[in-house]
């Protein structure tokens, strides 16, 4: 393979290739560019596609491009990075030489230019634990980190072996909630949208989390309104109170656990096994083929992923891949952080880029 054979372009989401990719690869919803639209007005920045192909064989990382806080920049200059949006956009590729490690890294050193020539320094990519992606190529051309395991549940089992599986405990609780009269559907007319959001916030409040992931009703109604098909709203109710709630993608066969929470009058009943009972079943009648839920917190093996593992002894891995586009553009930019910080960055987390540490 030719290193002129494969070239890169920086495309927008409104590129008829982007689709064109899509259809022709698996995918998650994170991928699709309306997502990335709705992530890129979170964050901030410009939604784009990182585009490399030849005559038969294609490469698709979906990315925002933000630009590099002005106080970081000499006077008068602009400089970019690119991240993936939230969730686990990955790399897509297709086409006979997809899994060829050559082509690989002449597809990520074209990127690489493409980054470049936008004034992009460096790139951030949230990996897909359940897909494929070129493990050879990303360790040549940058650094892949190991963040923990995800859990995943076989929706195409038989009834025998998911139960088998299951955790007695969970088993106990499933069946005493439904004696209770618990139940749990679809709202597809997202009408308990309200409901839903204060069970999320409550349990955002309850783990302590980060500002960032609050997110606000208009986010939510924008989710349904951009990613209509691919959406879906989940709830645990008895005698019509909200006990728990989760919004879950749908895509390639993967119905993703996105965000969800449980009301914290409710948390002692532990409503939400009931849910994932319930979209195993769900995901299973419409064709599906993995339901995904993702780890603990930040990936740790904490209470949270423990909880989960109970459901499925099926395992994924979160990763995520860093390439610096520009080295000496990165390390100037570093410099100048710690010179307005009075401070080195400290190395927790492994967060990158490191410059963007406040």
């Amino acid at each position: 393979m030719r290193a002129h054979d494969v070239t890169a372009e920086l495309i927008d989401c409104s590129d008829a290739k982007w689709q064109w990719v899509l259809e022709q690869a698996r995918h998650d919803f994170y991928a699709r560019p309306n997502y990335v639209e709705l992530e890129a007005l979170r964050e901030g920045g410009r939604p784009c596609g990182l585009l490399a192909r030849d005559h038969s064989t294609f490469m698709l990382i979906p990315t925002i491009v933000r630009r590099v806080p002005a106080e970081l920049c000499e006077v008068g200059m602009v400089h970019c990075d690119a991240m993936s949006p939230y969730g686990y956009p990955s790399i897509i590729i297709g086409g006979p030489d997809a899994s060829s490690d050559c082509w690989c890294c002449e597809a990520l050193r074209a990127i690489r230019t493409a980054c470049v020539q936008n004034d992009i320094c460096c790139l951030f990519v949230r990996l897909h634990p359940l897909f494929d992606w070129p493990r050879t190529a990303l360790a040549e051309l940058g650094e892949v980190v190991v963040h923990g395991p995800t859990v995943w549940i076989d929706v195409t089992c038989s009834d025998d072996e998911y139960y088998a599986d299951l955790r007695q405990n969970h088993r106990r609780v499933i069946k005493r909630l439904r004696t209770m009269g618990v139940q749990a559907r679809m709202d597809e007319d997202w009408r308990k949208l309200d409901d839903f959001l204060r069970v999320y916030h409550e349990t955002m409040a309850a783990v302590l989390a980060e500002s960032w992931y609050f997110f606000p009703r208009e986010y939510f109604v924008d989710l349904r309104r951009m990613c209509r098909e691919a959406m879906h709203l989940c709830l645990v109710e008895h005698e019509g109170v909200v006990l728990s709630a989760a919004i879950l993608g749908e895509c390639s066969g993967v119905v993703q656990y996105h965000l969800g929470g449980t009301a914290n009058a409710y948390r002692h009943l532990a409503p939400s096994r009931l849910m994932f009972d319930y979209v195993r079943g769900w995901a299973r009648a419409r064709g599906n083929h993995m339901f995904h839920l993702g780890g603990g917190v930040g990936c740790r093996e904490d209470s949270l992923y423990h909880f989960k593992a109970g459901f499925s002894p099926r395992r994924g891995s979160f990763s995520t891949w860093r390439m610096i586009c520009d080295k000496s553009r990165f390390d100037e930019l570093a410099q100048r952080r710690n010179a307005l910080r009075g401070q080195s960055v400290p190395a927790v987390d492994r967060y990158f880029p490191p410059y963007r540490i406040v």
